[in-house]
């Protein structure tokens, strides 16, 4: 088993093979940066996660929803550009709420994007951040990973500016793998990285 290799902080739980693949919607409001191009970004976001061949754990864009986010079983996107909610810690470019029911497996998780205080792009370029880079990271905690203590993780606290996220590093991997042992259907998503994919603060 690879988990001899994991370097977590804390697991949050995981998804039952029943709620699998994960489905996370698009918030509306989208991004007032990025538009309809945080769609596809989420998506090629979800594929470094779903071509691990060693995990059963995928994950897949359903499209958009109205409703706010919540205890509601419905997990998704959402860009908080007007405010960034008092309650997330001040500054941080993304957090994701995830819950998890009395048997510690997870039936919901939103990430919120701190769209108030920070600038998205494609490229992270100009001094804004790379939102493909944010998405991969909030994935991993859609998943039921915590931050990593390596610091060449995607799952690590710090984000490196640039794209550096967009790809798995091996604790990444090692983190999935063990969390959801197996192989999962691709969804269709191709083995290979599509061109351009590699693999502030994010939490």
């Amino acid at each position: 088993r690879p988990s001899s290799a994991w370097n977590p902080v804390f697991p949050q739980g995981t998804w039952p093979a029943s709620a699998r693949p994960v489905a996370l919607a698009i918030g509306l409001p989208k991004s007032r940066d990025l538009g309809d191009d945080e769609d596809a970004e989420v998506e090629v976001a979800g594929r470094a996660w779903n071509r691990l061949p060693c995990t059963a754990f995928r994950v897949h864009v359903t499209g958009t929803t109205a409703a706010p986010p919540g205890d509601d079983g419905t997990s998704g996107v959402y860009f908080e550009d007007a405010a960034w909610p008092g309650q997330f810690t001040p500054g941080a470019i993304a957090t994701t709420v995830v819950r998890v029911d009395a048997q510690g497996h997870i039936y919901d998780a939103d990430v919120f994007v701190n769209g108030a205080e920070h600038v998205f792009s494609l490229d992270g370029h100009g001094g804004t951040v790379d939102f493909r880079s944010i998405a991969t990271h909030e994935i991993g905690h859609v998943l039921g990973l915590g931050e990593s203590n390596d610091p060449r993780a995607t799952m690590y606290a710090a984000y490196p500016p640039g794209v550096a996220w967009r790809s798995l590093e091996q604790d990444d991997e090692n983190g999935a793998c063990t969390l959801y042992p197996g192989a999962g259907d691709l969804l269709g998503c191709d083995a290979t990285p599509a061109a351009g994919e590699r693999p502030a603060r994010a939490r």
